[in-house]
């Protein structure tokens, strides 16, 4: 749900209430929250509809300052708390009890990779070829691979202690259930391949969460469906060959994202993914269909939702898509 990190500042409106409920109606178990920290009461109407809509929320966090704020270095978060993102997140948790609920997906910091704070800070980013950062980072500069798998699994930590403070369980594995899993941390596949520790993958769950794209620049169905199954078996691949059998979560999936296709081609693609690529993968556990509501150009070509009339509205490919969660929860669209 992209709007509501792109529109947080206009707060929730009547519009955004109608792109809940459309969204709400496509068999999804989650529907995703992105507001940025720094506006927690227009994240918290978000959340609300949803849990009201009965659907679970997929909170897919960021900070609009996040470029100038400790990631888990610093003294940033638990137990010292000082200034920093971890600190920030808690802050907001603790001040707003009742906006994750079991069920919930709880991402702290979604693509956290893409960070500026890495660069500024050690010189280098998580992804740069530069000589790893040492324990302390004072190697400068160097590459905070090690300081970027910290960030993750202390972010785990840290929500599962504040989710208790609330009430509210933490998911001790994937599979469990009426609690909140904080165990996904969406990455790009570089990411998920290279960056991505053993430890923090084992962490997870053996969880590994890719927002991707390899159906971008294509536009036959089988091409599409080609690259999606050859983008997650490499996925699976490469981490059965680093000694881990993991599952695969895909945090972001839409076509297309590169070429301004018609409705009927985007239909007929991602009819072909829904039917002839996701539901062939033993290991794949969802996919978030990335976006619902938008327009043409923003943020890709992706929308599934168009504006007409005062209302969000349903692009033919929609059906395809809720055919699929349909399908996939054992529920009627």
């Amino acid at each position: 749900m992209k709007l509501s990190k792109d529109q947080a500042g206009g707060g929730f409106t009547s519009n955004d209430a109608n792109a809940v409920d459309l969204a709400a109606s496509m068999a999804t178990t989650h529907i995703t929250v992105n507001t940025p920290l720094e506006d927690p009461s227009v994240m918290l109407a978000w959340a609300n509809r949803i849990h009201a809509d009965g659907k679970h929320v997929w909170f897919r966090l960021s900070s609009s300052n996040g470029g100038s704020l400790p990631h888990g270095d610093l003294g940033d978060g638990y137990p010292t708390f000082g200034p920093g993102y971890l600190t920030t997140l808690h802050d907001l948790m603790i001040a707003n009890p009742t906006l994750v609920k079991p069920g919930d997906i709880l991402d702290g910091d979604a693509e956290a990779e893409n960070s500026t704070w890495w660069a500024s800070h050690y010189g280098c980013g998580v992804q740069s070829g530069c000589t790893p950062c040492n324990s302390t980072g004072s190697n400068t500069p160097c590459a905070p691979t090690m300081q970027f798998n910290q960030f993750l699994t202390r972010m785990t930590s840290q929500e599962n202690l504040d989710l208790a403070s609330i009430g509210v369980a933490g998911c001790e594995s994937v599979s469990s259930t009426n609690c909140v899993l904080t165990q996904v941390h969406s990455t790009d596949p570089g990411t998920a391949i290279h960056q991505l520790s053993n430890a923090t993958v084992q962490a997870m769950g053996n969880l590994i969460t890719v927002d991707a794209y390899p159906d971008q620049n294509v536009t036959e169905p089988v091409s599409a469906v080609a690259a999606w199954n050859s983008s997650i078996q490499s996925w699976h691949s490469a981490w059965q060959a680093r000694g881990l059998d993991v599952t695969v979560l895909v945090g972001e999936w839409g076509y297309s994202n590169t070429i301004n296709v018609t409705d009927s081609q985007q239909e007929a693609v991602i009819k072909a993914e829904v039917t002839s690529a996701f539901p062939t993968i033993p290991y794949l556990i969802g996919t978030n269909y990335w976006v619902g509501p938008g327009a043409a150009g923003d943020g890709g070509y992706t929308q599934i939702f168009h504006y007409s009339n005062g209302a969000w509205n349903l692009r033919p490919g929609a059906s395809d898509v809720a055919s699929f969660y349909a399908t996939m929860n054992g529920t009627s669209p």
